[in-house]
Formats: structure tokens, C-alpha cells, sequence
């Protein structure tokens, strides 16, 4: 049998060096189909309007958690609908999509979020896991 690496943990229990948890995590993420990239316009009334979604910031990206009834994100996905780019499905913004980009921005979430913040137009360019 091999040595295994391990340590106790601040409250006594014993913490492995080689973390299986975390490399089956990356394995799992590697056996996903590969996301599609979308974007949608969405258009804000004012500044002070806010978006109508909640966002959780995952690695420097935006997931959607929660999108609003009434909202400027609502107002873009009835949009799409009615408007839908030629040649394919509407591309609306939905739960679970992560946002990567926003009118070009997408270093960091923190800069997505200002651009949110700062700018009517709004160009957001997305994934969607199938």
C-alpha cells in the first residue's frame, strides 16, 4: 500500500493531501459537452434601472441565478422572441447561463458588472451548457 499524505485539519479531523473530490469535480467538468456561446441585447431605460437578475460570481464570470419578472434582462428575453436573429432559435438568457462578456468586457466579473452598471446598451455574450 503507498503512503498517503495527510494533515489534521483545525478541527482534528484529517484532511488528505491528494484531494479525490477535487480531481473527480475536474473530470466530471471535462466529460461536459462544450458550452454554446449566445448573445443577447439588452437595453436599460436609465442607468439607475437595474438589470432584474441576480448573478453568482463563479472564476471571474457571471452565473445566473435568478432573473426578475418585469426586468430590463425580462424585457430583452420577449424581445428575442418577437425578434429572433435569423436562421436560428431566439437566444434569450437563462437560468444557469454564465455570463462571459459584456459589450466586449469580460476580463474580470467586476468589470462586467460596472459595465452593466455604467451603460445603457448592453451586449452580453454568454454560455449555455446543453
Amino acid at each position: 500500500m503507498g503512503a498517503v499524505n495527510c494533515c489534521a485539519a483545525d478541527d482534528g479531523h484529517e484532511v488528505s493531501a491528494n484531494n479525490s473530490a477535487y480531481r473527480d469535480d475536474e473530470k466530471l467538468a471535462s466529460q461536459e459537452p462544450p458550452a454554446k456561446e449566445m448573445d443577447i441585447l439588452i437595453e436599460k431605460t436609465g442607468v439607475d434601472e437595474p438589470l432584474g437578475m441576480d448573478v453568482r460570481h463563479i472564476r471571474g464570470r457571471l452565473k445566473v441565478i435568478k432573473i426578475m419578472v418585469g426586468g430590463a434582462v425580462d424585457r430583452a428575453n420577449k424581445q428575442a422572441l418577437v425578434r429572433p436573429v435569423e436562421g436560428s432559435r431566439p437566444q434569450q438568457l437563462q437560468l444557469d447561463d454564465t455570463i462571459v462578456s459584456v459589450n466586449g468586457i469580460g476580463e474580470t466579473d467586476a468589470e462586467m458588472v460596472a459595465e452593466c452598471k455604467r451603460s445603457l446598451k448592453l451586449n452580453v455574450r454568454f454560455l449555455r451548457r446543453s
